[in-house]
């Protein structure tokens, strides 16, 4: 798309414009307020982040009945070595309410593959690079601010995909049940028909996928005629330059140590991920 918004999108980060104060700007939490009440993001830094998320998201799977029980009670796998992945964490008065995953895709694929490889061949066939939304969790229980919630993690889930990883794509495996929020309040569309999935317990899901290449002038067409937070056209735009920083200084690895432990040397994970998916993260920190 030939546009001076896409132009913005584009932009390259100057190093010099990482070095003052990054460590400040990454420890800055993205926060905006919901009647009264104020929420704030941050990116997982460090193990203990990464431990609280997958701890977050298997609690509310398994009260779903889409993960089974585990003695270590976390939901993560493989893609979550890879340096390329990316957590978010949502947190309302220190408490942990929402979280969002991005996983890229790479030489051992993203994890919807298990499920719709036929449909992900296809994009990458025709030179679209993907990015999955896995593990997206959301415990608020008024709708109204849930759905709030989720607009902000997309917004920063797009300006991470688009412009850190030039993702072309996003893909997210849900519920049927749930696709109509995705297809009308941020325009996905369905291009993997209903499957039994394996890995929650058998659970329905479809495949969405948004092209992030257009998305920007779609939006503009649906939603800049409206009012304050419904024109997501605008809100999606505001302050995009400090966030792309943001997201630039807040990315971290695994420590050789925490690569091992949790992934490498975990009988679990082991037993469920392939010999060549293992090889090509413990790869990735070489």
């Amino acid at each position: 798309m030939e546009t001076a918004v896409m132009q913005t999108l584009d932009m390259k980060l100057p190093a010099q414009s990482m070095r003052p104060c990054a460590q400040s700007l990454a420890m800055e939490p993205y926060s905006f307020d919901i009647v009264g009440k104020t929420y704030k993001i941050r990116l997982a830094r460090d193990m203990s982040d990464r431990l609280k998320s997958w701890n977050f998201v298997h609690r509310a799977y398994a009260a779903k009945g889409y993960a089974p029980d585990n003695a270590q009670g976390l939901w993560y796998g493989i893609h979550d070595a890879l340096p390329e992945t990316l957590t978010f964490l949502t947190e309302r008065d220190g408490r942990l309410v929402a979280s969002l995953t991005l996983v890229f895709d790479s030489p051992i694929g993203i994890p919807a593959d298990e499920l719709y490889a036929d449909s992900l061949s296809e994009l990458r066939n025709g030179g679209r690079r993907l990015c999955e939304i896995v593990s997206l969790v959301n415990i608020e229980k008024s709708i109204s601010a849930g759905t709030k919630i989720i607009r902000h993690l997309f917004k920063l889930a797009y300006l991470a995909a688009y412009n850190l990883e030039s993702a072309t794509d996003f893909v997210i495996t849900v519920n049927p049940r749930h696709k109509i929020y995705y297809q009308k309040g941020l325009l996905f569309e369905e291009v993997g028909e209903e499957r039994n999935y394996g890995k929650v317990n058998g659970a329905a899901a479809v495949l969405l996928r948004l092209d992030m290449i257009a998305a920007q002038t779609v939006y503009k067409e649906r939603f800049n005629h409206l009012e304050g937070e419904r024109n997501f056209y605008k809100f999606f735009r505001d302050r995009q330059d400090h966030w792309l920083r943001w997201l630039h200084a807040g990315r971290t690895r695994l420590t050789p140590t925490e690569l091992e432990e949790h992934f490498l040397c975990n009988p679990n994970l082991c037993a469920h991920t392939s010999k060549e998916k293992m090889a090509y993260a413990a790869a990735c920190y070489a």
